[in-house]
């Protein structure tokens, strides 16, 4: 006989899913970034990034987070220190005069870090 599944709570791959977003929950941060800023963050690819819309950013912001040293800078305290994040990049969203980014928080000090020595 198979369980009910009417009642809320009742599925166990439901409660065993709830229970690991849980625990698992990767924190996030929010930043905005102009174009200005973005512009900065370009110059460390090795090819000319169109940013026109908000895949154009999150495909930058990928693959500067894919370069990030994660043993470096202290960046191993918002984590495992011996892994670092499959994902670095969440969402990136379009607003009046640049872009709203939801990232992980070692790769907002890492962006910091970038954008301070670019100055």
């Amino acid at each position: 006989m198979l369980p009910k599944q009417d009642v809320v709570g009742s599925n166990p791959i439901t409660r065993c899913a709830e229970r690991h977003t849980r625990y698992k929950r990767i924190s996030r941060m929010r930043i905005k970034l102009d174009s200005k800023q973005l512009k900065g963050l370009s110059h460390h690819l090795p090819f000319e990034v169109i940013l026109e819309d908000p895949r154009d950013v999150k495909g930058l912001l990928e693959i500067l987070g894919h370069n990030m040293p994660w043993d470096e800078m202290g960046l191993t305290k918002f984590g495992d220190p011996l892994r670092k994040p499959n994902r670095v990049t969440f969402s990136v969203e379009a607003v009046d005069g640049g872009f709203v980014c939801d990232i992980h928080p070692a790769f907002a000090c890492y962006i910091s870090n970038l954008l301070t020595v670019d100055k």
